[in-house]
């Protein structure tokens, strides 16, 4: 993880190519954390689907690799409730 607790999936989202496609496989088939947050609480899902139009095949593959599709966005949702 990187200082804001980014791990590789999220730099994989960084553009919708073919090379960001093929590593964002590459790590899944090795065992990637699909439900990890950033240290603020940002899900990787929830970011992936953030540019859903964009980013279909990659949500989708998330979802096939445990994503849990009920996750939120920890600090965004707490400012909702103050």
């Amino acid at each position: 993880k990187d200082i804001q607790g980014k791990d590789v999936l999220f730099y994989c989202l960084s553009a919708p190519t073919n090379r960001h496609s093929q590593c964002m496989k590459i790590v899944l088939s090795i065992g990637a954390n699909v439900n990890n947050k950033t240290f603020d609480g940002l899900p990787i899902f929830v970011e992936a689907c953030k540019e859903a139009n964009e980013r279909k095949e990659i949500c989708l593959q998330l979802l096939e690799n445990g994503a849990d599709p009920t996750v939120i966005d920890d600090v965004r949702f707490s400012i909702y409730l103050i």
